[in-house]
């Protein structure tokens, strides 16, 4: 990508940013966002309405256990992500010493991000 960006007159490290751009480009194209947020907002509400004229007392026990829940979830995610940006931060740092050179770190990196953003591929599939 570095030399497809040097024959169209841009620097070659902007080289893997035209390809990102591309493939983001393309993907979103054939995506559009779904479901619709309107109709899940609607079903939610319903949902909700339904709940407040059923059993108040299997509701507020469901609502405790979906709370504890979402803490769980979210805090597993926001110290995952913490893992996951401190080792990516130091890859590259500790890759030159070793005499590795730029392509393979933006190797690393690129398969890093590919192996993050290719199951939402299939992760679509499943949610549609």
């Amino acid at each position: 990508m570095g030399r497809f960006a040097l024959l169209i007159g841009i620097p070659p490290l902007a080289g893997p940013f035209i390809l990102s751009s591309i493939a983001f480009g393309r993907v979103s194209a054939f995506i559009l966002l779904r479901p619709d947020p309107l109709k899940i907002a609607t079903m939610i509400e319903a949902n909700r309405q339904e709940n407040e004229l059923g059993n108040k007392t299997e509701s507020l026990n469901k609502n405790a256990l979906n709370k504890r829940g979402l803490t769980v979830g979210a805090t597993v995610m926001v110290l995952t992500q913490i893992v996951m940006v401190a080792i990516m931060r130091m890859t590259p740092v500790h890759m030159k010493p070793h005499g590795h050179g730029l392509s393979e770190v933006g190797i690393v990196i690129g398969f890093h991000v590919d192996a993050m953003y290719l199951p939402s591929i299939v992760t679509v599939i499943l949610v549609l």
